[in-house]
């Protein structure tokens, strides 16, 4: 019996990654943006901002499941893959934040997945397509509320 459970699981990740590989957008991509609110958005951005002091920067960990590997730009659904795989993981949401300042006079606030390890080790295993490592915070609210930012792809916060 633990062995077709087993294999069930295996079975039901790996559809997942075939649907991974085959979409042209995110798993999460039925997002309106007419639909978001921007304040509430900004209430959180705001929150990440005065909480840069607790930020850590994620080790960058290369991984694969068989012959899937993490797609650039795909963090939520490259960590929900991995940690349905790794059980011993855990599903981290945060922020990653980019202090733009001087050139355009902001801080940019991104929602961001990392997987945390049995040791407690924060891990980005997504691709990144820019050299620099930005800092990540930890969500601290609800999944409502990560789910609402994860709608826009970023908020720039004026400094």
């Amino acid at each position: 019996m633990a062995k077709k459970h087993h294999q069930r699981i295996d079975d039901l990740i790996d559809a997942l990654v075939w649907m991974h590989r085959h979409e042209s957008s995110a798993i999460s991509a039925a997002k309106n943006i007419m639909q978001v609110d921007m304040d509430a958005i900004a209430r959180l951005a705001a929150l990440v901002v005065t909480r840069q002091h607790q930020s850590v920067i994620l080790r960058r960990k290369l991984v694969h499941i068989g012959r899937w590997t993490p797609t650039i730009n795909r963090c939520h659904d490259n960590v929900a893959i991995w940690v349905a795989k790794n059980t011993q993981h855990k599903h981290v949401h945060g922020f990653i934040f980019m202090d733009l300042r001087p050139k355009a006079a902001c801080i940019r606030v991104m929602a961001h997945s990392a997987v945390e390890t049995e040791d407690g080790t924060l891990c980005d295993i997504t691709p990144q397509g820019a050299s620099t490592v930005c800092p990540f915070i930890r969500h601290s609210g609800t999944d409502e509320e990560f789910e609402l930012f994860g709608r826009v792809e970023y908020f720039d916060m004026p400094a």
